[in-house]
């Protein structure tokens, strides 16, 4: 199963893979918890209904990495349907019948829609190493690899134009892992930061990412960083947890899910996470989008149904649910909403 690692040392990464699949690396302990969390929790948004909608039903296999397409009529995911090893598919939000997008006897992860809604990027170690790959909504369309330089690349996630993808990569288990832009027309690849699950904002100016914090004890920290890689900001982190896969909720707020905040001490794989969170993009009003006291991770905001889609073991198997989150509107001028 995959670990959680700091970035002390060798790299934290945050882990990206189904249950059943191999993450090269041991896990390291996470620091001792604070007295005192720096934030204070709001709620600014409104969660409407404490039930799940569930949108997958394992009970053997496992679901995980839900990507809504930009129109909001598809659902893509990895799934251990086909056995052991995960593949790509793609379901319709109004439907249950699953469409293979990329099935290899390799594991393929982490899908992201191309804005046209007819690509999908995704992670595969099918060449050996974990490499992006991109296939078409339409399984006759040929898959085609992105990177090819022999270092592990993860988590693809493209910008609002479609002409870059962003995601992390990492030369061995020895190095940090880095956050990497690569031109899908100019084939050029720029490195920005250290830092983990990167996710384009909508308005493609900047990308959010999880990090270690740089301040004691170091937990795992959201952060941003502009695209030309000059600006870098800690946008949230606690004395007490640990805070993983963060993505964009609109350009105004992320969604992110916390962990060690139940157990302390050493964690285990992101399956030991703890509950969906909601914070501004200036870094106020965190504050929880789940808190029935069940596991939920990989949170993925969807404008149109204005639900937030993620993995959640609270069937007892590993599933993918959603939950209503009706945010705060800009206020527009003259005081108005």
């Amino acid at each position: 199963m995959a670990y959680l690692r700091l970035w002390r040392g060798a790299a934290w990464m945050p882990a990206l893979l189904l249950v059943s699949c191999t993450y090269p690396g041991p896990g390291l302990d996470q620091p001792q918890a604070a007295a005192r969390p720096p934030w204070r929790e709001e709620r600014p948004y409104e969660s409407v209904g404490v039930a799940a909608r569930q949108h997958t039903f394992a009970t053997k296999s496992t679901y995980a990495h839900p990507a809504v397409s930009p129109d909001g009529k598809w659902m893509a995911y990895a799934a251990t349907i086909n056995g052991k090893s995960s593949d790509v598919f793609a379901q319709r939000l109004d439907g249950k019948a699953a469409l293979a997008v990329a099935s290899h006897p390799a594991d393929d992860v982490t899908p992201a829609f191309c804005p046209d809604g007819k690509r999908i990027a995704f992670a595969s170690n099918r060449d050996g190493r974990w490499n992006i790959y991109v296939a078409g909504l339409d399984s006759s369309v040929p898959v085609v690899q992105v990177t090819d330089d022999g270092w592990d690349s993860f988590a693809p996630s493209f910008s609002p134009d479609g002409k870059v993808l962003a995601y992390c990569t990492r030369r061995d288990s020895t190095d940090p892992w880095t956050i990497a832009l690569a031109d899908l027309e100019a084939g050029t690849r720029t490195m920005l930061c250290e830092g983990a699950t990167p996710d384009f904002s909508p308005v493609g100016d900047m990308i959010v990412f999880s990090r270690n914090s740089r301040r004691a004890p170091g937990w795992p920290a959201v952060w941003t960083v502009s695209v030309d890689g000059r600006s870098q900001q800690e946008i949230f982190r606690s004395d007490e947890f640990g805070t993983i896969t963060p993505s964009f909720a609109g350009p105004d707020w992320i969604v992110f899910s916390t962990i060690g905040r139940r157990v302390g001490g050493p964690l285990e794989g992101y399956t030991k996470a703890d509950d969906i969170w909601l914070v501004h993009i200036n870094g106020t009003q965190a504050s929880r989008v789940t808190w029935q006291g069940f596991r939920d991770w990989d949170p993925v905001y969807d404008p149109r149904s204005e639900r937030c889609f993620f993995v959640s073991s609270r069937d007892g198997a590993q599933n993918i649910f959603s939950v209503a989150l009706r945010l705060p509107q800009p206020a527009v001028e003259g005081g108005g909403r």
